[in-house]
């Protein structure tokens, strides 16, 4: 009796162990539709384009139903931009992103996410302190908000994303020389996230 008795509870224990598991590695996608605007009217604004991207998060169960989740994200942004002299230039924003956001589901299917995102430009600026502005500011820092849907395993979302602020972006264009823009980032995107691994 005493034998089916410590049987009964370690299968209860781990059960329960198994069932309260708190990290989740996830695989993540997004496609984005990027619409930069300047506050200070600059005449030389980055044209729209599309910004796809991938990378994996990990998601911990902080109380039944809110979370928090880490990632690390390589984003894709590939736009142009008119400058003086009408003149176009192939700019090239990609990036390392890195969101933290917390997610707050409403029953068992909707849900509501928001955060920061740092953002690390992946060459194509200026990064030489010759010239009497400096070089361009990187990381840079974006708040989110978003709505989703939890299916059975896989989680999409709409979400808004800009920068706190105006950046001086300076853009490139040879060895020594750069064109510089005053944007702020925007950015519409839908995002899914599937589960690998939980633990």
């Amino acid at each position: 009796m005493k034998k089916t008795f410590f049987v009964c509870f370690i299968i209860v224990a781990a059960s329960s162990v198994y069932s309260q598991q708190k990290f989740e590695l996830r695989v993540t996608a997004k496609a984005g539709y990027y619409f930069p605007a300047s506050k200070s009217r600059s005449p030389y604004v980055p044209d729209n384009a599309l910004s796809p991207g991938i990378g994996l998060d990990l998601k911990y169960k902080l109380l039944e139903k809110t979370s928090l989740l880490l990632g690390f994200e390589g984003n894709y942004l590939n736009s142009s931009m008119k400058t003086f002299g009408n003149n176009e230039l192939d700019v090239k924003f990609h990036s390392l992103n890195i969101p933290f956001n917390i997610k707050q589901d409403f029953g068992k299917h909707l849900f509501i996410i928001g955060g920061v995102t740092l953002v690390k430009q992946l060459g194509g600026y200026w990064n030489s302190s010759s010239s009497t502005s400096g070089p361009q500011k990187v990381p840079e820092y974006n708040w989110q908000v978003g709505v989703g849907w939890n299916f059975e395993k896989l989680h999409f979302s709409v979400n808004y994303t800009q920068g706190f602020g105006e950046v001086d972006k300076k853009i490139k264009t040879a060895s020594n020389s750069f064109a510089a823009t005053y944007i702020v980032h925007k950015e519409i995107f839908v995002k899914f996230a599937y589960p690998l691994y939980g633990f």
